[in-house]
């Protein structure tokens, strides 16, 4: 039961998500107009055994369409970019853009509809492979909205693309066309949505292989070759390897009994939990809180229980209280600036100055590949925007009052998706090097940059 300072345990909160994704309506219901119009001709077809036989296979073909990472509509966005990408027309219908708040005018704001070739050039020789494009309109809908998911799913999509979709030309070297190649592709990323931090890390780092560490006279085989494994090791060595190392380190710094508070989802935060409860048989529990409109917690806590820690959950406004029963903070990072402020999902600002006050310490886990050479200090410059319109999504069945906020000249929505933690409320960062105070993110930076010379 919820109780009066409103956090939930983990099962309450799991059969309610499993109640909801229950009531959800599934993709091919029966109510459907395609469905309908097959519905109608179910008598013909017992006439014509071929047809029905036909029918069977689309059925079947239609339960398999889950399995695929797209959904209808970004399938539908997909085909269309493939049907026009040796034109320069639009894929949707123009529409007006949503009213934004002055001070964040100058940012990218998502909308539905939103035209993705608009400005973009799709020419003969500028095609834009077919991976690249779904990977664009996942972006683009916010279905893969971690930077570390980002990177990894960007990395195994060129993976694809470089073994599948790349040609060189007889007149020219791989060293040369293969930056060539990237360009429109990256091109394209930007347009659907602006790359974070770690998806330009990650484009710069082939890059500079492909520049620097690949020899000239290399064949298309032998670079496409070259540049998968350059890819396979990064992933290893910047990722599953960090991961190990940083959930070795923090387990350090729990102990038995500890109440470990934790904001929104992070497949880092999940490993570091899992090491400490199921491999290293810590006696720990998980306060998950969490923030509209997207509610990123409730998948955090189902993963949690399935390992069987137990587990509250809580929402933002009720951080003073929930921060009473928590010994320790773990937060992960979006991006790390060299100044020591960490840039992460709105909210995560509030829990470290919550756990400042509160004398509850608290420890940032960050991979190394995450650390940026600039200096942030505020979220208004560089910040990421969501669809406005996401803030209306209540509970179901639940109409918000500013349904038709766009017919109000008055009113702006703002849907913030980064803020920014000063260096002074975090305690330790920890790295694939080990322990380091925020203020040292420079040597880290230095660090990571010279293990390039070693790939």
């Amino acid at each position: 039961m919820e109780g009066a300072n409103g956090v939930e345990s983990s099962s309450n909160i799991c059969t309610k998500i499993e109640s909801e994704e229950k009531s959800k309506p599934q993709s091919a219901s029966a109510s459907s107009p395609r469905q309908a119009k097959k519905s109608t001709g179910d008598a013909s077809s017992k006439k014509h055994p071929e047809k029905q036989e036909k029918q069977q296979r689309q059925i079947a073909k239609s339960k398999n369409k889950g399995k695929d990472q797209l959904d209808d509509g970004s399938r539908k966005v997909v085909k269309q970019i493939k049907l026009k990408e040796n034109s320069n027309e639009s894929v949707v219908k123009p529409r007006l853009p949503k009213r934004k708040v002055d001070l964040f005018s100058h940012l990218v704001q998502p909308e539905e509809g939103r035209i993705l070739t608009e400005h973009f050039t799709m020419g003969r020789h500028n095609q834009v492979p077919e991976p690249i494009i779904q990977l664009g309109v996942q972006i683009a809908a916010g279905t893969v909205s971690g930077s570390g998911e980002r990177c990894v799913l960007l990395l195994t999509t060129l993976k694809e693309v470089f073994k599948t979709y790349y040609t060189t030309p007889s007149n020219e070297l791989p060293q040369r066309h293969m930056i060539t190649f990237l360009n429109p592709c990256v091109d394209f990323l930007v347009q659907c949505r602006p790359l974070c931090h770690t998806m330009s890390y990650a484009i710069r780092h082939i890059k500079r292989i492909i520049s620097e560490k690949m020899p000239p006279d290399t064949g298309k085989d032998e670079a496409v070759e070259f540049i998968c494994e350059k890819i396979d090791k990064f992933l290893e060595d910047r990722i599953n390897i960090a991961h190990e190392s940083i959930s070795r380190d923090v387990c350090k710094k729990i102990a038995d009994g500890d109440v470990i508070l934790i904001f929104g989802s992070s497949a880092l935060i999940a490993r570091v939990l899992y090491v400490a409860f199921v491999e290293l048989k810590k006696d720990i529990s998980v306060i998950v809180v969490d923030s509209r409109p997207y509610f990123p917690g409730k998948s955090q806590v189902k993963r949690l229980a399935s390992f069987g820690i137990p587990c509250d959950y809580a929402l933002l406004s009720s951080i003073s209280y929930t921060m009473r029963a928590a010994t320790k903070v773990l937060l992960s990072a979006h991006s790390m600036m060299s100044n020591g402020n960490l840039v992460n999902s709105a909210g995560t600002a509030q829990v470290a100055i919550a756990a400042s006050f509160s004398n509850v310490p608290v420890i940032v886990c960050c991979e190394a590949f995450k650390f940026s050479p600039d200096a942030q200090t505020d979220a208004f410059v560089h910040n990421e925007l969501g669809n406005p319109d996401d803030l209306l999504k209540l509970q179901p069945g639940v109409v918000s009052p500013l349904k038709n906020w766009d017919d109000i000249p008055d009113i702006k929505l703002l849907n913030l998706g980064r803020d920014v933690t000063p260096a002074r409320y975090i305690d330790v960062l920890v790295t694939d090097y080990g322990f380091v105070p925020p203020f040292s993110s420079a040597a880290v930076l230095r660090k990571s940059e010279s293990k390039f010379d070693v790939l």
